[in-house]
């Protein structure tokens, strides 16, 4: 939202889009977007809220699907770091130094 000189709010279009682009467009957009002087009406700030709710919601299942991704990658290395300690031990007990096969 930015304020203009005379103190009115108008909504940026980066806002409108956003509302437009995730379906939710909020309350009667096409006639609503010509009028740039208007204070913004409850609905039009629910319409923003829900917006921006859907946004973070959508944010937050790409977290969890980063996490679930970054935990299977971090599982991975220490398996792959418990077989190398158990290679290392193995040839240590055997009496070779590594790189002497």
């Amino acid at each position: 939202m930015k304020g203009t000189k005379s103190g009115k709010i108008k909504s940026a279009p980066l806002e409108r889009e956003a509302q437009t682009e995730d379906g939710s467009e909020g309350c009667g957009a096409a006639a609503e977007e010509e009028d740039h002087g208007r204070e913004p009406t409850i609905s039009d700030l629910a319409g923003i809220l829900q917006a921006h709710i859907g946004q973070q919601e959508a944010r937050e299942v790409q977290w969890e699907k980063e996490i679930i991704r970054q935990d299977q990658k971090f599982k991975n290395l220490q398996h792959q770091f418990s077989l190398f300690q158990q290679e290392f031990q193995a040839q240590t007990s055997a009496g070779l130094l590594p790189g002497e096969q």
